[in-house]
């Protein structure tokens, strides 16, 4: 699909839906892609004197901070974790309202209409004035607001609420080192270059140091994936510079001549500058994949310069000039280079239109070899020949190897003399080849996996337990067992760890002090999360390339539209992984249970009847009896402050059903008169794929299973026996790695098709 086109399609319908609830978050839009990983992540903590708590300075990082890294050109989009954003919030007293027959309705709207209102403009003689309602409170005024009247005295709402701007219920907290602190990530648009990205964030956070440390702040870059980069660049530099070397040295042993091996040797960087100009050419960068593709190229581009030289050097021993050896030696040989040439570029240039994911990966790797290449012939045939007639001028030229090469010779041509023998070796070079590629094909995956300085781990707790909760029993238990490793009084040192404590449980990440030692900090990362009452918790090492598990990751994704026979089949879907596939790591999306503990309201319509109220009214008032009813918004010269009127907080469901409310038909009436109470359970979330209700199993194989065997393994062992539990309407379709995989195979054979036909024309 066009992406442009696809995202104005979704802001179109976006844009016909009406109304969203008032305090809801809209939808947001990004084009990273949802499993795009952040290049940067910083973390900002109190400094040494500090007491105040971190979590209080969530707007002042928000605003310093957190939008000074968003407008940093090249960023897609930046998260903030931690800290907590304020509210004004209106605690209403129910048994005040009772006693004062103030209804609770009544009080809502009052306080949702504290706003200025613009009335236009007019003119005055000569003068034209705004006139502007100023029906704003002021926060320290908000408790004079007269919300009734009672025997011609004001009822004002300091009488029965108490007003403070205080901070919002706390949604996830960050821990950095066993501490808390406000974490901020950076995402890279699409075609940035990482590492100048990169050095724009950091002159970012240098200009950020001092007025945070004004505010008592430090702030520190926890994480930097220019890191890996800039290894796998040094590393893929080394082996190019070393497979120079080693080129050259094999090229001065059959040569024994230091100028022939220098004419050729020079064929090398010449063509690897021709190389850098194409690729920067075709808006193409230098990456791990087209240094990669300039290292495989090293070997490939002496080929041509050989070839030339060799026949040069032939036409030379036979008694022509060194003029007409170098002019005939290209021109006996350039046709034959040319096809050589043309065929390396056939079995490279179909990658570079393929579709999808693999032919951008491979894209950079195909247009290196082939400029690499195409550069060598010319420089074969224009500069060889030129380099010889002047540099071989006055050399003695014979073959030190020549007795080698006739004794091979004749060997080969004892071994092929009848023809009985020709065609006994023409089957063996057809057959074994053959029965080894069957024998011997290796399993298919789509991206190796790769290994990197870092463990993450994912826990999943019961539904229905609070950030505070999470935080207190693992974030702060795992933060102790974690830090002996942290001050290297254990073996092997941790370097860093952070969680990221939300509602339904927590990511962790740790990298080690010494990268060779991360084989050995998985098992202990993994100990340390395990034994935690009903918590599924799992360890695996950083993969190299994004995405689930790096290449090796599988989505079941398993479709009903009865979310009970669904959550059904998904438990039995996690045993039967689980047993059939051991080592397996299992993660369900949302959980397996319909356990999310949930007070379920049913309306008395004949008593709300009498009461005089709608369900939707009533609606609002369980809500301001619960997490709060949106009320509006307070500005308070700097930024937006919603209103939240809520109730005294308690402790029970019955304290809460006997809870007083003032109706205009009956008076006051207990809330339970109102509505019956029923304890039940419900989804944590409820995820849909293309319309469907789904219940996603994330799979990441054991190690050394390779993505084929894992698809086979739950096609034959898991998949039938889901199949019979599901309803007419269920399925079973897989997504991720797996869907991909396929469609990489599927490319790649018919470029595979394609290249041997022209390698054959």
């Amino acid at each position: 699909a066009d992406l442009q086109r696809a995202l104005i399609d979704v802001l179109n319908r976006l844009n016909r839906v009406g109304n969203y609830p008032e305090d809801a978050v809209e939808p947001q839009l990004s084009t990273i892609g949802a499993r795009n990983r952040p290049i940067a992540w910083f973390s900002i903590k109190t400094l040494p004197g500090n007491t105040r708590d971190i979590e209080s300075y969530r707007t002042l990082v928000e605003e310093l901070v957190h939008m000074r890294i968003e407008r940093v050109p090249g960023v897609a989009k930046s998260d903030m974790r931690g800290g907590r954003g304020t509210e004004l919030r209106i605690s209403f007293d129910p048994y005040k309202l009772a006693a004062l027959g103030v209804q609770l309705p009544d009080l809502i709207d009052r306080v949702s209409g504290n706003e200025d209102v613009s009335a236009g403009q007019v003119d005055v003689g000569k003068r034209r004035y705004t006139i502007r309602f100023s029906g704003a409170f002021p926060v320290e005024r908000f408790g004079e607001m007269i919300i009734d009247w009672r025997d011609g005295k004001p009822v004002l709402l300091r009488d029965v609420a108490t007003i403070e701007l205080r901070f919002k219920d706390r949604a996830g907290i960050s821990i950095v080192q066993g501490t808390r602190s406000i974490s901020i990530n950076a995402y890279r648009e699409s075609g940035v270059n990482v590492l100048q990205l990169m050095d724009r964030l950091k002159a970012v956070v240098r200009e950020l140091e001092k007025p945070l440390q004004q505010s008592g702040l430090g702030i520190q870059q926890v994480y930097d994936e220019t890191v890996y980069i800039d290894r796998s660049l040094n590393m893929l530099a080394g082996n190019l510079l070393l497979g120079v070397v080693l080129s050259v040295g094999v090229l001065w042993w059959f040569l024994r001549r230091l100028r022939a091996t220098l004419i050729i040797a020079a064929a090398v960087p010449l063509c690897l500058l021709a190389a850098f100009v194409f690729i920067d050419a075709s808006f193409h960068t230098l990456n791990v994949i087209s240094l990669a593709g300039l290292a495989l190229a090293v070997g490939m581009v002496l080929d041509a310069s050989i070839v030339v030289l060799e026949n040069v050097v032939r036409l030379r021993e036979s008694g022509l000039s060194n003029q007409q050896a170098a002019l005939q030696g290209a021109q006996q040989v350039w046709g034959a280079l040319l096809a050589s040439t043309a065929t390396t570029v056939a079995v490279f240039l179909p990658v570079v239109f393929l579709a999808g994911e693999a032919g951008q990966l491979f894209a950079d790797l195909a247009i290196a070899i082939s400029s690499a290449v195409i550069a060598s012939l010319l420089i074969a045939i224009l500069l060889v020949p030129v380099a010889a007639q002047h540099s071989l001028a006055k050399l003695n030229l014979f073959d030190r190897h020549g007795d080698s090469w006739r004794r091979i010779s004749d060997w080969i041509m004892r071994r092929t003399g009848t023809r009985f023998q020709r065609w006994r070796i023409i089957v063996v070079l057809f057959s074994v080849p053959i029965l080894l590629a069957i024998w011997l094909l290796p399993e298919a995956d789509y991206l190796p996996a790769g290994h990197r300085n870092r463990i993450s781990v994912s826990l999943s707790v019961a539904p229905g337990v609070n950030v505070s909760t999470i935080e207190k029993e693992l974030g702060q238990v795992i933060s102790r067992r974690m830090s002996p490793y942290l001050k290297g009084e254990k073996q092997p040192k941790v370097d860093h760890y952070f969680i990221i404590v939300y509602q339904g449980g927590a990511y962790m990440g740790v990298r080690a002090a010494d990268p060779d030692e991360v084989d050995e900090l998985l098992p202990l990362v993994n100990q340390m999360v395990q034994g935690f009452p009903d918590t599924l918790a799992y360890a695996r090492q950083g993969a190299l390339f994004g995405g689930l598990g790096g290449g090796g990751g599988v989505e079941m994704n398993l479709q009903s539209g009865s979310l009970q026979t669904l959550l059904d089949v998904a438990r039995l879907g996690f045993d039967l992984i689980e047993e059939k596939i051991p080592g397996a790591n299992v993660r369900p999306r949302p959980g397996l249970e319909m356990a999310q503990p949930e007070l379920l309201l049913l309306p008395d319509e004949r008593r709300l009847a009498e009461a005089g109220w709608s369900r939707q009214t009533l609606a609002r008032i369980t809500r301001a009896f619960g997490a709060g009813q949106y009320a509006g918004e307070y500005f308070d010269g700097e930024r937006q402050q919603d209103i939240v009127v809520r109730a005294m907080p308690w402790k029970t469901p019955e304290e809460f059903m006997a809870m007083p409310v003032v109706t205009p038909g009956v008076g006051v009436l207990p809330l339970q008169e109102l509505v019956q109470l029923e304890r039940s359970a419900g989804p944590e979330q409820i995820r849909r794929l293309d319309r469907r209700r789904t219940v996603t199993l994330q799979i990441q194989p054991p190690d050394g299973m390779s993505l084929e065997r894992l698809l086979e393994q739950l096609h034959t062992q898991v998949e039938p026996e889901l199949l019979d539990r599901l309803p007419a309407d269920g399925a079973i379709r897989y997504s991720g790695s797996a869907e991909k995989l396929q469609l990489v195979l599927d490319d790649m054979g018919s470029s595979f098709l394609l290249a041997v036909a022209i390698l054959y024309l």
